[in-house]
């Protein structure tokens, strides 16, 4: 289905939301944010995410991310937070990402490699810096 505008936008969401059951309150607003803040809602529209999921994936429309990486209902909120961290913090090559892409991995499993990688990271640039200095 193509949208052209907001309205139309909003007209499906006013159609799909609030005259069906399959979303609750927590989820309609997460996609109400989502249209206020100019995002394509229909990324995250699905109702297999609860409203923490849905937030997050909200989250890296706004920041300009490709979500694809962790629209994945079989991660939690907190799981899909720390990709969407580590993808927002500039490990957006998915083989730095994919380190900690695993569902079965706890959310404080991820933290730990992402930090891991971004400091990584961050001496990597140092190391390159400093090499480049007069």
């Amino acid at each position: 289905m193509k949208f052209s505008t907001k309205e139309t936008l909003f007209d499906e969401l006013e159609e799909r939301v609030y005259y069906s059951n399959i979303y609750d309150d927590c989820q309609r607003w997460e996609l109400i944010k989502g249209l206020e803040s100019d995002v394509d809602i229909r990324k995250f529209w699905d109702p297999k995410y609860d409203w923490r999921q849905m937030e997050q994936l909200r989250f890296g429309l706004e920041e300009g991310l490709d979500i694809s990486t962790y629209a994945d209902d079989r991660l939690d909120w907190q799981q899909m937070e720390q990709i969407r961290l580590g993808l927002r913090d500039g490990l957006k090559q998915k083989l730095n990402v994919s380190k900690y892409l695993d569902h079965r991995l706890t959310p404080t499993e991820m933290q730990k490699i992402r930090l891991q990688l971004f400091d990584l990271k961050r001496n990597n640039i140092e190391k390159e810096r400093s090499k480049n200095k007069c």
